[in-house]
């Protein structure tokens, strides 16, 4: 998951996630504590992404989180809703809260790739997730770039995501190119 690479700097980390595995839905490993909120649930239908599935998840997420009190909570935008939930528990705990941006599409690219009804709620709710972002971490300069030519921005970070191809080759650990 990746998460555990942060525990040495930053201690008590939390991930809620689908319940990927089998068992318990509180799993503690290498220093993470991992949430299942739900078990995964068929996300299309008709070659539609289902609505009904992210929803539940947003709820569960909201359920999930709130008997806790974190000092800083960090969502992923995508899917969007849960970014709704972590707003509304974040103002009502009075938590930090960021959103980490991996892209961004904006309302043509909805329109013209899903078209009608699902092309205008997955705007809408995008749209609704930049609006409950307050601190906003971009994982690139381009998305960047779409964020704020959507909106004014005022605390944005962009925290590149990479690989080190070269730092790799030098470790001499591997010989794949």
């Amino acid at each position: 998951y990746g998460a555990d690479s942060i525990v040495f700097d930053w201690g008590d980390v939390h991930v809620f996630t689908m319940q990927w595995w089998a068992g318990d839905a509180t799993r503690l490993e290498r220093g993470v504590t991992y949430h299942g909120v739900i078990r995964p649930t068929r996300l299309w239908r008709n070659g539609l992404r289902r609505l009904f599935e992210p929803l539940l998840f947003s709820l569960a997420v909201f359920v999930k989180l709130w008997p806790h009190r974190f000092d800083l909570l960090d969502c992923a935008s995508i899917p969007y809703v849960p970014v709704v939930s972590c707003y509304l528990y974040s103002r009502l705990k009075r938590v930090p809260f960021v959103v980490t941006w991996h892209e961004f599409w904006g309302g043509a690219l909805w329109r013209t790739t899903f078209g009608g009804l699902t092309g205008a709620v997955g705007a809408w709710s995008e749209r609704l997730a930049l609006r409950c972002s307050p601190q906003i971490v971009s994982v690139s300069p381009f998305t960047a770039r779409k964020l704020t030519s959507a909106r004014r921005i005022e605390r944005l970070s962009v925290i590149a995501n990479c690989v080190d191809y070269e730092r790799i080759v030098a470790s001499g650990k591997t010989d794949h190119h």
